[in-house]
């Protein structure tokens, strides 16, 4: 009986810890959207703005940007949003071109801070 709630508990711990990955890695990649979409409609006055607000969007998101770039009206945005014992990394391009919107965006691998 001892052998099956310790393998029960273990189950249970690992189903938690992936779930928060998951959840992490969602809620950073929300802050990575918002904060790229945010940047995208100021990219036209300049990198500085861009970020500025891209970053605010994010800090709102309590997500950390790690790095913001502008090139060509497109926005890269890269945040982490911690959720212990995980931190997830997401990174976002938005911009706009003649007539098209482009959203590209993937995560970095997240890792365990444990």
């Amino acid at each position: 009986m001892g052998l099956t709630t310790l393998a029960t508990t273990a189950v249970a711990m690992v189903t938690m810890l992936l779930m928060n990955v998951s959840v992490a890695r969602n809620l950073a990649e929300t802050a990575a959207d918002q904060a790229a979409l945010a940047g995208a409609g100021r990219a036209i006055a300049g990198p500085t703005d861009a970020c500025a607000i891209a970053d605010e969007v994010a800090r709102a998101h309590q997500a950390q940007m790690i790095s913001c770039e502008v090139r060509d009206l497109h926005v890269w945005v890269r945040v982490q949003r911690p959720l212990a014992p995980t931190i997830a990394t997401w990174v976002n391009r938005l911009g706009v071109s003649p007539a098209v919107v482009e959203v590209t965006s993937h995560a970095e691998q997240p890792f365990l801070s444990i």
